[in-house]
């Protein structure tokens, strides 16, 4: 088994080849994200052998997010489109300057004769209020700031990356949460799995099949769903979940290895 380090670094790795790869997708470069794919697997291949089985499972899993991708640009993308709540357009451009207070966005999958799942990234939004509907597939937030967030729909997948001073509140999600950078926040979802790195300052309110993760994490709290969470049955059908299993109160804490005390950078909400 490796140690916390070495999960560390291999975490920092394949972030890095995320990272390249979403790149690529950008620029369409079909060659490139082929390659990354295969490094990526060759990187969970060589070292299956030492990682938890919950953190192979979520890499195998992740990686076979990037193939949908990859089939995905293959093909004519999906559109998402934009309306503001306002009567005035918004550009469906996303940009990283401050727009009012409360601005509020919705995002929705345009019909196509192909149901094949689209991933969707949103970033580098500062104080709105966001509500998503009709999301299928892969979706990932990334540096936002004081922002209100709701995905409506179907989730496969829901990365987050440095979101501060916010409230994310997801429908039922299929497989993994993944968080990196995570603080001053609140999140509200069912899930499969979730890990997070770099969370302080926290909460966490969940429905989980598995125990939760944590690995450099200060002040971070969880408890279960709250009573307005309202996803449909139907969401909750579609991501296989069980409203009778909820294993939000088990944590595993990689920067705390004695098992005689609790961690303390976790506590359970009252």
């Amino acid at each position: 088994m490796v140690s916390v380090a070495e999960s560390s670094r291999f975490f920092a790795v394949f972030s890095e080849k995320a990272a390249l790869f979403d790149e690529c997708v950008a620029s369409k470069n079909v060659q490139d994200c082929r390659l990354l794919i295969q490094e990526c697997q060759s990187l969970v291949s060589a070292h299956s052998a030492g990682l938890p089985s919950r953190d192979l499972q979520v890499y195998k899993e992740r990686i076979e997010d990037f193939k949908r991708i990859l089939d995905k640009i293959k093909e004519p993308k999906k559109k998402f489109g934009f309306s503001r709540a306002t009567k005035e357009a918004h550009d469906a451009k996303i940009r990283s300057d401050k727009v009012p207070d409360h601005e509020t966005l919705t995002a929705s999958i345009e019909p196509a004769a192909e149901a094949a799942k689209a991933a969707f990234f949103l970033e580098n939004r500062t104080d709105v209020n966001l509500q998503l509907s009709d999301v299928h597939g892969e979706v990932e937030l990334r540096n936002l700031r004081g922002c209100k967030v709701t995905i409506r729909g179907n989730p496969a997948t829901l990365y987050i990356s440095e979101v501060h001073d916010c409230l994310v509140v997801c429908d039922p999600v299929a497989s993994s949460v993944l968080i990196v950078g995570f603080r001053g926040s609140e999140l509200r979802v069912a899930c499969q799995q979730l890990r997070i790195h770099k969370a302080g300052d926290a909460i966490f309110r969940l429905h989980i099949s598995s125990r939760s993760i944590i690995e450099d994490c200060r002040n971070v709290s969880f408890g279960k769903l709250p009573a307005e969470y309202n996803a449909s049955e139907q969401a909750w059908e579609a991501a296989g979940l069980s409203k009778t299993k909820n294993n939000y109160s088990l944590v595993d804490d990689f920067n705390w290895l004695n098992v005689q005390e609790p961690s303390p950078n976790w506590k359970l909400l009252d």
